[in-house]
């Protein structure tokens, strides 16, 4: 429902899809966009479709597993621990 600014928006006379790019949403937090023109009769962009998706989620996974995959932080395994083993 927002104002798609389209007369700040310039596409090339035969793209219809811009993207993905990244933007930063209201929060702050990275997204990926994909926006679509779609054009009335005469070939001039109408309106703007945009798809959002918020890569916070995915990127705090990464983090987690880049933490986790990490060969510096590794420790040697304890003797203590499998003595018995």
């Amino acid at each position: 429902g927002d104002d798609a600014g389209l007369e700040d928006f310039t596409l090339d006379d035969d793209a219809s899809v811009t993207g993905p790019y990244e933007k930063l949403n209201w929060d702050g937090k990275k997204m990926r966009s994909v926006s679509i023109a779609a054009r009335d009769e005469q070939g001039n962009p109408s309106y703007l479709l945009c798809i959002n998706l918020s890569t916070a989620m995915f990127e705090d996974a990464r983090n987690a597993l880049d933490m986790f995959l990490s060969v510096t932080r590794l420790q040697p395994q304890p003797q203590q621990l499998f003595k018995d083993d």
